[in-house]
């Protein structure tokens, strides 16, 4: 009886470890997952604003003649709905928006705008160590850490860079 009851024992705590470590695979897998998914999410957000935003430095550039790094102006200016420079999951952060004016091979002086938000700005409160995957294969490859419209070295349209 004592075998037995040693076996039975056993067998219960084969089959505790099995769910433990079946509860484990699924949880590994299903984590990137939600991150990609949420991801998705927010990044869908992030580049409606960036949109909104863009059309909004356009029509302040053709008034001025340049474009405003103060997106409380073109809120002001009723150019962008309020609310629209903040980003979204970004707990209070706004966009960063960058402007300047770049000479070009004709010698004409024209003007850009660069805003974006980093992925540890739109995605935070999210996996930190996906959101630092994210940020590493962008630098690896020599790109923005996030989403971003326009490009200050050179006039590109004010073209997202997802575009």
């Amino acid at each position: 009886m004592g075998k037995r009851h040693a076996l039975i024992n056993n067998n219960f705590a084969l089959a505790a470890v099995a769910i433990m470590l079946g509860v484990a695979v699924v949880w590994s897998v299903s984590r990137p997952l939600s991150f990609a998914k949420k991801m998705e999410e927010r990044e869908r957000e992030v580049k409606q604003r960036l949109a909104e935003i863009r059309a909004a430095e356009e029509n302040y550039r053709r008034a001025a003649g340049c474009y405003t790094a103060n997106l409380d102006t073109l809120v002001t200016l009723k150019l962008l709905k309020e609310g629209r420079q903040m980003i979204p999951g970004g707990n209070g952060r706004r966009f960063q928006t960058v402007v300047g004016m770049v000479k070009m091979q004709s010698g004409r002086i024209v003007p850009i705008m660069e805003c974006g938000a980093r992925y540890d700005e739109y995605l935070a409160g999210l996996d930190v160590h996906e959101i630092a995957a994210q940020v590493e294969r962008a630098d690896a490859e020599a790109r923005y850490p996030g989403l971003k419209i326009g490009d200050l070295t050179q006039p590109n349209d004010n073209k997202g860079n997802w575009e």
